[in-house]
């Protein structure tokens, strides 16, 4: 398994993971499903969700439709997998309102703790 791979998010019940040895330039996408964003300890913020709680961004959950930009890595492969489509550059960002209540993802794992060891303790 690639060390770079990250799981940013689950349309459905596929987990996205992402390549993200580079995060690219910022991509613009329009969704084509709901997507249940993550957001793992230490990934940078979306740049479509600055100025977002972080308490939100774990949470998330971006309904079919939403046009939002997001870091080139993860925006590439929701469109590999058919979950987004590149939005125009000019196209603004929107949300879609649910009707139905929203499920929202699980949180991301909470890093392990680690006990440091002293020399001579």
């Amino acid at each position: 398994m690639n060390k770079h791979l990250l799981q940013l998010g689950v349309v459905g019940d596929k987990p996205i993971h992402v390549e993200m040895s580079v995060l690219g330039q910022h991509l613009k996408v329009r969704l084509l499903a709901d997507y249940a964003v993550l957001q793992p300890a230490g990934f940078p913020t979306r740049p479509g969700l600055t100025g977002a709680a972080h308490e939100y961004l774990s949470r998330t959950v971006l309904r079919a439709g939403t046009v939002i930009e997001l870091w080139e890595a993860e925006a590439r492969t929701l469109i590999a997998e058919g979950f987004a489509e590149l939005a125009p550059a000019d196209a603004p960002a929107t949300a879609v309102e649910a009707d139905e209540p929203v499920v929202e993802a699980a949180p991301s794992p909470k890093p392990k703790r680690v006990r440091r060891i002293r020399d001579g303790a």
